[in-house]
């Protein structure tokens, strides 16, 4: 994943898994494919920077947020939402519970390892939902 930073915002070079039209709002989900967000329910990675005319091919997404890093407590799923652990180490959201949700995961690692997220931070998981629905 190619990451370019600028003072303002993070750009992501992602493939995307469908079509896609420029200026529209995508979400990543665990295949590591971005999609258009078509329900509220979904949380949203970034903006579409250019149009992509199929699936597998690879678009620039501006983010929603900028990106930052944590190690990971266990497994840390891309696309998946993240919570905290023992240590303040992170780990993928394992139930329905009332804990802190840290942000979405940007690749999938293993225990010890470092992995890229965008910050959500909510109290409930409740209140945002995981993007593996299709």
């Amino acid at each position: 994943m190619a990451t370019e930073r600028t003072a303002f915002l993070t750009i992501e070079n992602l493939t995307a898994g469908e079509a896609i039209a420029q200026h529209t709002v995508v979400y990543l989900k665990s295949d590591g494919k971005v999609y258009n967000v078509d329900s509220a329910a979904i949380p949203p990675t970034g903006t579409a920077r250019e149009a992509a005319a199929a699936s597998g091919d690879r678009i620039d997404v501006a983010l929603h947020a900028a990106s930052r890093k944590v190690k990971a407590g266990g497994t840390c799923t891309i696309g998946s939402l993240l919570e905290v652990t023992t240590g303040g180490l992170a780990i993928d959201v394992t139930t329905d519970n009332n804990n802190w949700v840290l942000g979405m995961c940007l690749e999938t690692v293993a225990t010890g390892q470092f992995t890229s997220y965008i910050p959500i931070m909510t109290a409930d998981t409740d209140d945002v939902s995981a993007v593996d629905a299709d």
